[in-house]
């Protein structure tokens, strides 16, 4: 039987933009549109068996996590659709939980999942490597495997296979889940045409990392995130 999302705690608030942080050195990428960076917040669920998706703070936003390999997040999702007609629905993808005997078939079962996921109405994707010991295919590969640029086995901190060019920002722009510009989002090359029947994929930033090496290393995550050109916006973890 499919599992039923139920509201949790908010516990992140998105950007608008695919940005880095204020810690992070400027990347090379257009500026950020007028509230680009304004921060919006969303309603968290889990997906437990027992649970019903009665009394949703942000029924408009909405975020489903992907804490066990069996969530059922396209069945959630089309629970919330029925439930929350409207709803901007992100469904967080952990690749971690979805690890399918290698590399090649996580990276093709992902392809999978973002085909579905759009089919079924999902607003944006969340990409996260996962809790605790990461595997080698985590977000920075899928994201470059998923650009065209390569990353089957690579680690967030191996340089990347090619270097990836960006859109200059202006008129015409990419649009993120609520109709909003996102700055620099799209990835030049064989990936873009395959990714415009995703959903815009996210990522997220640790900004309180316990120390000096981790959060450098947390940066330097995001830095390689953004250079595929893949991505639309950033999650913020505002509690530590």
């Amino acid at each position: 039987m499919a599992s039923r999302p139920v509201a949790r705690s908010l516990r992140h608030a998105a950007t608008d933009a695919a940005a880095p942080p204020s810690r992070v050195p400027a990347a090379p990428s257009p500026p950020l549109p007028p509230g680009g960076a304004a921060a919006r917040w969303r309603t968290e669920l889990f997906l437990k068996p027992d649970l019903k998706v009665d009394g949703l703070v942000f029924k408009d936003r909405i975020n489903v996590v992907n804490k066990a390999p069996e969530d059922d997040l396209l069945g959630a999702l089309a629970a919330l659709r029925a439930a929350c007609p409207g709803a901007d629905v992100c469904l967080h993808y952990s690749l971690k939980n979805n690890y399918s005997k290698n590399p090649g078939a996580t990276a093709a079962r992902l392809e999978r999942f973002l085909s579905d996921a759009a089919r079924s109405g999902a607003a944006s994707v969340l990409l996260v490597s996962g809790g605790g010991k990461k595997r080698a295919f985590d977000t920075v590969a899928a994201l470059r495997h998923l650009s065209g640029a390569g990353g089957l086995g690579t680690s967030d901190n191996a340089p990347a296979p090619q270097k990836r060019q960006r859109r200059a920002g202006g008129g015409g722009g990419e649009r993120g889940p609520n109709g909003q510009e996102v700055a620099g989002g799209g990835a030049v090359g064989k990936g873009a045409g395959r990714a415009a029947a995703w959903p815009p994929l996210y990522v997220a930033f640790n900004p309180y990392l316990p120390s000096e090496g981790a959060q450098r290393q947390e940066e330097e995550s995001l830095r390689s995130k953004l250079a595929t050109g893949l991505v639309a916006g950033v999650y913020l973890q505002v509690l530590n």
